[in-house]
């Protein structure tokens, strides 16, 4: 059963890296920085549920108008972030940005004096990736790394 069950875990892990819409750690970004674990659960799980009013003639507007107002929260989208990455290297020829925000898709980026740029808009959370520097695979210094052998990027 153990075996099983672990295979299985696996096969999920390798199909959602594959074939997966994105593989994000988080989608609400996480300051990496904080160390109190106990803050982090308290607001995540802090839900605040108001109480239900009498309903009377005198607050059916107010009902009314809070419900246009909830309608038009709704109808508010997260706005992509524009998010630069930036890679310094005088020798390269040719710099690929691939990561989770973009289904592993490489992408060519911009070079001019050794230093190779590229603006990608994302949604905000947090992400894995990695540059394709003449073919080869190059972590990001400037952003902390993964077990998984990726950069990790997180965009407010």
């Amino acid at each position: 059963f153990a075996a099983g069950f672990s295979g299985y875990q696996i096969y999920k892990r390798i199909n959602l890296h594959l074939y997966g819409d994105s593989l994000e750690i988080n989608p609400d970004p996480v300051d990496l920085d904080e160390k109190d674990d106990d803050v982090r659960a308290e607001k995540k799980n802090k839900i605040e549920v108001p109480e239900p009013e009498a309903r009377t003639e005198e607050n059916e507007p107010a009902a009314k108008e809070s419900q246009a107002q909830a309608n038009a929260d709704e109808n508010k989208r997260t706005k992509a972030v524009r998010t630069t990455f930036e890679y310094k290297d005088k020798k390269a020829k040719k710099v690929l940005l691939s990561g989770s925000f973009q289904k592993w898709k490489d992408t060519r980026m911009k070079g001019k004096n050794g230093t190779w740029a590229l603006d990608v808009y994302i949604l905000p959370g947090n992400y894995f990736y990695h540059f394709v520097v003449d073919g080869k695979k190059v972590l990001d210094s400037k952003n902390p790394k993964t077990p998984m052998g990726e950069s990790l990027i997180m965009v407010k």
